[in-house]
């Protein structure tokens, strides 16, 4: 008998966050041409890896390197300039108020308890922030499994006639990102292991800024110092305070038409179309 599928995505050393925590390792790519979405469209950016995050961020509790898996590790120091839905990516994690937040490796894309297959997450890719804690798949999470997803941007298109445009949306000064989202864990109904395939969801929120004229929705950005008021069930719902934070200026950058393909995946993906056309 070969491997079943959904453990094929997660043959490999969970990394827990801490002795209680079932907040650990996931598996994350795209429809070739990209993902038609609701909310954003499907691709964000994660240029900088683990090490820049930790200097980014210096309350995240720093992982031991030595007793990572190499596939763990790999994934959190890869730079990423085309991360896809169904791919894997660091996620921040913290249930305990007495201990640091952790980066921990997930699968974009959530799976409620209730799902079928590994395949029905390409669909739950985003929750809106408005209705999430009313959604059978998202209320759960809401309550009691909200994480941050570190980034440094995220693409998102404009449309002209048959052409769709590609656009970087990043922070003016160069500094990363932390989108609010949603995790949870799943296995086959039967399976009772605890072989569990986690995977999270990037909440979103109407346009505001730059972002109202290019898409209607964008990604929840959590500011650093709201981070414990988002990650910790306190029974008081976060999204007021969260929404009503400013945000940073953001800018809007055209990019090359190979972010378009989930398949690439390097530096060129966000050189402007004048630079591509040079190469």
């Amino acid at each position: 008998m070969g491997i079943p599928p959904h453990r094929a995505l997660r043959a490999r050393r969970i990394i827990a966050l801490g002795a209680t925590d079932e907040f650990l390792r996931g598996s994350f790519a795209c429809p070739r041409g990209g993902a038609t979405v609701p909310a954003i469209c499907g691709r964000y950016t994660l240029s900088t890896g683990a090490e820049a995050l930790y200097d980014a961020f210096d309350w995240l509790e720093r992982l031991n390197e030595a007793a990572l898996d190499p596939a763990t590790s790999e994934a959190l120091a890869k730079k990423r300039y085309n991360v896809a839905p169904t791919q894997e990516v660091p996620i921040v994690g913290q249930r305990d108020p007495e201990r640091a937040p952790k980066l921990a490796i997930f699968r974009w894309g959530l799976l409620p308890f209730w799902a079928k297959s590994p395949r029905d997450g390409a669909r739950m890719l985003n929750a809106r922030v408005e209705t999430l804690h009313s959604k059978n798949a998202f209320a759960k999470a809401f309550e009691r499994r909200r994480c941050l997803v570190p980034a440094d941007g995220w693409i998102e298109w404009e449309r002209e006639g048959k052409e769709k445009k590609p656009f970087h949306i990043q922070r003016a000064d160069g500094a990363p990102l932390l989108f609010a989202g949603l995790w949870s864990r799943w296995r086959p109904e039967g399976d009772e292991s605890d072989d569990w395939l986690h995977t999270f969801t990037v909440v979103t929120r109407d346009s505001a800024g730059p972002v109202a004229d290019l898409h209607p929705r964008m990604p929840v950005v959590v500011d650093a110092a709201d981070r414990a008021r988002w990650l910790i069930p306190s029974g008081t719902d976060p999204r007021p305070a969260i929404l009503e934070a400013p945000l940073p200026e953001l800018e809007l950058h055209r990019v090359s038409q190979r972010v378009n393909d989930a398949r690439n995946d390097d530096a060129a993906c966000l050189a402007s179309p004048e630079a591509q056309e040079q190469r």
